[in-house]
């Protein structure tokens, strides 16, 4: 885990975390998100947050998630990808 701030920290994602990230974006993504989807915001999590799709994200060394807390809550999550990545 690697603390921000007092109240803020941010704690690596492994692929055994695929169902809480999954049960956290449909709490948080979808009233956040629903209007721009309007019916399809299932469709999107689904390509999203499927097990091969996280799995190919997680093995992409480009690609990096993160859970966000928020004193010691997980609120949200961070995603990155470095575009420039050279081996």
């Amino acid at each position: 885990m690697i603390k921000l701030t007092e109240d803020i920290s941010i704690q690596k994602l492994t692929s055994t975390d695929l169902l809480e990230i999954i049960e956290l974006m449909r709490e948080i993504y979808i009233p956040s998100y629903k209007h721009i989807w309007s019916d399809s915001v299932e469709w999107y999590l689904q390509q999203m947050y499927n097990p091969e799709a996280f799995q190919k994200d997680l093995d992409d060394p480009r690609i990096h998630y993160y859970f966000l807390l928020y004193d010691g809550w997980k609120i949200g999550i961070l995603k990155y990808c470095i575009q420039n990545l050279r081996n």
